[in-house]
């Protein structure tokens, strides 16, 4: 079993835990608190508000890596997995969805991720590509 594979499984029997402990307390979503998750730890699950943060170029999709020690090319897997898991987040909401990308992070200027450009292209959006400028830093105000 890979890593991932094991992953996925621990993440799965977590999820089935949690609802059916929900079940037996006849529980409902506590009011007023923030859970903060990935996009593995949402999928299957809902929520009234959802904030997806980080959907930039260079962590939406993640990156693709070998898993060490046994390399195999699975490149199209990879990709298939990045797009159910953004779509994961996506189901989750119910009310409200919120989808954010940093302009920049300490080295460069990033640009939106794919899928935030193919959503806003769906929906008729501007994400305004054009207007984006160095990020003040606090020490240019002395």
């Amino acid at each position: 079993m890979s890593a991932t594979e094991f992953g996925e499984v621990l993440n799965s029997l977590i999820s089935e835990y949690d609802r059916a402990e929900g079940e037996e307390d006849g529980a409902t979503e506590p009011q007023g608190r923030v859970w903060v998750t990935t996009p593995e730890g949402i999928d299957g699950r809902t929520r009234q508000y959802v904030f997806y943060l980080g959907i930039d170029s260079k962590r939406s999709p993640r990156a693709y890596a070998e898993v060490w020690p046994f390399y195999r090319i699975a490149i199209d897997e990879h990709q298939r997995k990045e797009r159910y898991l953004f779509l994961a987040v996506v189901r989750a909401a119910r009310h409200h969805l919120h989808l954010s990308y940093a302009r920049a992070d300490e080295d460069e200027v990033l640009r939106p991720s794919p899928y935030l450009e193919e959503v806003a292209e769906l929906l008729g959006l501007d994400l305004h590509l054009s207007t984006l400028a160095e990020p003040e830093r606090p020490e240019d105000n002395d």
